[in-house]
């Protein structure tokens, strides 16, 4: 099985920076950012190494700052790649123990329930990184909804390809319930790029078409949102602009 990221990929980098706290809520364990409590809560999902790698932890602390509640979710329970790892060989295997329905999506259920419980949030919304962005796609079909929507950063939705064959990706999407931004890299597939089999089954769904939006960036390589050279300033302006528009889209979605 091959890698979730395509070839030209950033490399995995050591975590920033960051001052939020992990909590263990019901069987899960998050990483907390942001007010006490907050009107809008927000779940955050990793690439495949974890809230550790690069900036995740840097990136949920300032978006903490911006007033939102964030969690971000260990969905794998711990059970994460490791920068030496060979990915495309520990993929399948490491996709097996972490399965969506038995494993990840219980976990979301628990920050769901913290961030309701505890930080009285009334609406939520996600965003994720690679590996994450597929994971709050899936999380995107529930019905009825438990998100306003989800912005993917470089998406890897790639993943429900590889798990379930040919047009899964865009069964997927068919099923979506809730508007999506998806962030693309020059190197990302053709089908989470703009004019894509993913834009154009967003755009036909009347009840989310005009709220969703892809976003093709061309100078930087997948994973450059938390994982790019920032001393790079087309890099810097990349990131800096992915974050602007994920910023009006949570205030456009959110009542």
């Amino acid at each position: 099985m091959s890698s979730c990221c395509p070839p030209g990929s950033e490399p995995p980098r050591a975590a920033s920076p960051h001052v939020g706290e992990i909590k263990r809520f019901a069987q899960t364990d998050l990483y907390v950012a942001g007010p006490r409590s907050a009107k809008v809560g927000v779940l955050a999902f990793t690439n495949v190494f974890g809230w550790d790698s690069g900036r995740t932890k840097q990136d949920a602390d300032r978006l903490g700052e911006k007033g939102y509640a964030v969690v971000i979710v260990d969905v794998t329970k711990g059970d994460w790649m490791r920068m030496e790892d060979d990915i495309d060989a520990t993929m399948g295997p490491w996709l097996r123990r972490t399965d969506y329905d038995n494993l990840v999506k219980p976990s979301i259920d628990d920050a769901i329930a913290y961030l309701q419980q505890e930080a009285r949030a009334q609406q939520i919304v996600s965003y994720g990184y690679c590996y994450g962005g597929w994971i709050g796609a899936r999380l995107s079909t529930v019905s009825p909804p438990l998100i306003k929507g989800h912005v993917s950063f470089h998406p890897s939705w790639v993943m429900e390809k590889m798990l379930h064959g040919e047009d899964a990706v865009e069964k997927m999407t068919e099923a979506i319930k809730v508007p999506q931004l998806l962030l693309s890299a020059s190197n990302d597939p053709g089908f989470v790029r703009t004019g894509g089999s993913v834009e154009r089954i967003l755009k036909a769904n009347p009840d989310i078409s005009s709220l969703s939006e892809v976003v093709d960036y061309e100078y930087v390589r997948h994973g450059w949102v938390n994982r790019g050279d920032l001393t790079d300033e087309k890099v810097k302006a990349a990131v800096g602009d992915a974050w602007e528009r994920t910023y009006e889209f949570f205030e456009k979605i959110i009542d």
